[in-house]
């Protein structure tokens, strides 16, 4: 469902480019059960695009994240990771990312994001030739 931002009152004035509101109705079944989750999605984008369109942009942004977040969690074992106190995990979460961006752009090596990252502790000069690009 697409609504023009005037439904949004003066709240739609603190975003200068926002044209449209997206609404995506989510429906899951697992074992059984069957939930439903109602998910908003603000743009810049007018009505004049399908809803197809502002699907395949949702889609395409979870894809994206999702693989990332997969990615750090295998190569980087982030969900077990504790820091817990001020800003340590999200700045460590910040160096995980510029890692495994350095890591990939190393073109070399055959191998995946996790055994790049242990040769990168093994050996220094594979080390500088990733962090050299």
């Amino acid at each position: 469902m697409l609504w023009d931002v005037h439904h949004l009152g003066t709240l739609a004035t603190q975003w200068p480019e926002l044209k449209s509101v997206v609404l995506v109705e989510r429906t899951r079944e697992l074992n059984g059960t069957t939930s439903t989750e109602l998910h908003y999605y603000i743009t810049s984008l007018n009505r004049r695009y399908k809803a197809e369109t502002f699907l395949a942009y949702i889609r395409g942004h979870w894809s994206i994240e999702n693989n990332l977040l997969w990615q750090l969690d295998v190569s980087f074992n982030e969900d077990q990771r504790r820091i817990r106190k001020g800003y340590g995990a999200e700045h460590f979460s910040r160096l995980c990312r510029i890692a495994l961006n350095l890591l990939k752009n190393e073109k070399t090596r055959k191998e995946g994001i996790a055994c790049k990252r242990k040769t990168s502790g093994w050996d220094n000069a594979y080390l500088l030739k990733v962090i050299a690009g």
